[in-house]
């Protein structure tokens, strides 16, 4: 059997922000997974824990500070800014704001068609065309091509998002909390519609929530990623079944206290308070609130090692 090279294979990515003073903020470090064709790979962690700082690195916006960002085979990390243009209506993001993500004072149909316009791709009648196919693809009828923002639901407006990030025809979406600023109801309108398009164009994800109930339903393996790093990586099945990092666990017993009729499940329910990223704590960085720490811990950083076909965790002392 011939091996094949993943989709995206991301590599040691490394992303600082400059804090003033001299300081640093470590928002993700030495970060390494890849998304297979058709995979939906779930990201979830805290807030401020790095995970839209990766998204907005794969794209490279900005670019990240170290690491490697391989796509179809394609390193963007050395592509140039006019290579990266073409390069990147295969790899689409969905932000979380729905409303704020499009321009106010640009018609639904305009937004929808940008994408071809950068690109010069096709005819205006065949721009047209495909955006009215996007739109049928996300649900949205025709007459909201010649509306503005401000005049749709936030429902609506996400569909118009994903409908002007399909009609580039990527190979993969970098969903970005996309449903998080939904109520309940639309929400699992969007999920479903996700679902959809991913069988029906075999679309692969990174899909990054903190709503863990959102990330088991959609995704085929889930990532933990804690102040900058990933702590476990594992099929989504196994990962709700039997979580072996101290932090997963936490994080899987706090949202089973929240209500799951409420959006979000909030994940500050973790004992302990989390480090600032601009001074994380030496060793394993989740060592200060964890339950099983141990001197070790506290000194020496884990490395992510095998425990299981596909499941993958940083932890001296894996549950």
């Amino acid at each position: 059997m011939i091996a094949t090279s993943p989709l995206l294979d991301v590599r040691d990515l490394t992303v600082f922000f400059d804090a003033g003073d001299g300081r640093k903020i470590h928002a993700v470090s030495g970060i390494s997974f890849v998304v297979e064709e058709g995979e939906v790979l779930g990201l979830v962690g805290e807030s401020g824990c790095g995970k839209s700082s990766i998204a907005r690195a794969l794209l490279q916006l900005p670019r990240p500070a170290a690491g490697r960002v391989v796509f179809e085979g394609v390193d963007w990390t050395r592509a140039s800014c006019r290579r990266l243009r073409r390069l990147r209506p295969r790899l689409q993001m969905i932000f979380q704001d729905s409303v704020s993500a499009l321009n106010p004072r640009r018609r639904i149909g305009d937004a929808i068609a940008a994408p071809l316009v950068i690109m010069k791709a096709g005819s205006p009648k065949e721009r047209a065309r495909r955006v009215l196919k996007a739109m049928h693809d996300v649900g949205l009828p025709e007459a909201c091509q010649r509306q503005l923002p401000s005049v749709l639901s936030g429902g609506q407006c996400q569909r118009a998002q994903i409908a002007r990030s399909l009609i580039a025809r990527p190979k993969m979406l970098i969903c970005d909390e996309p449903v998080s600023s939904l109520d309940v109801s639309v929400r699992a309108q969007i999920l479903n519609l996700l679902e959809d398009l991913r069988r029906r164009y075999k679309l692969a994800m990174l899909f990054i929530s903190h709503d863990l109930a959102v990330v088991k339903n959609i995704s085929d393996r889930v990532a933990v990623m804690y102040l900058g790093r990933l702590c476990e990586v594992a099929p989504a099945e196994e990962l709700y079944r039997a979580p072996r990092h101290p932090y997963s666990r936490a994080l899987l017993e706090a949202a089973a206290q929240v209500d799951t009729r409420q959006p979000a499940a909030p994940l500050s329910l973790v004992p302990g308070e989390l480090p600032s990223p601009a001074d994380p704590p030496k060793g394993c960085r989740f060592h200060a609130r964890c339950p099983v720490a141990e001197k070790q811990c506290s000194t020496t950083d884990p490395r992510l090692e095998e425990i299981g076909s596909g499941h993958v965790v940083a932890c001296h002392f894996p549950l």
